[in-house]
């Protein structure tokens, strides 16, 4: 029962991930900018106090 449980698991996660559609990411300023120049890098997160502080690339 533990092997059809599993079968059925990895089916229904392959037929899941294959239906989603890929957004792709432009810039509306500029859509000949490549992608690489907007795309923030290296995200970050720290608490300060009563906020958080944000950090990227």
């Amino acid at each position: 029962m533990h092997i059809l449980k599993a079968t059925l698991f990895f089916l229904f996660s392959i037929f899941f991930l294959s239906s989603c559609d890929k957004f792709e990411w432009y810039n509306p300023y500029d859509p000949e900018c490549p992608k690489p120049l907007f795309t923030p890098s290296t995200p970050g997160a720290q608490m300060e106090g009563n906020s958080v502080k944000l950090t990227w690339s």
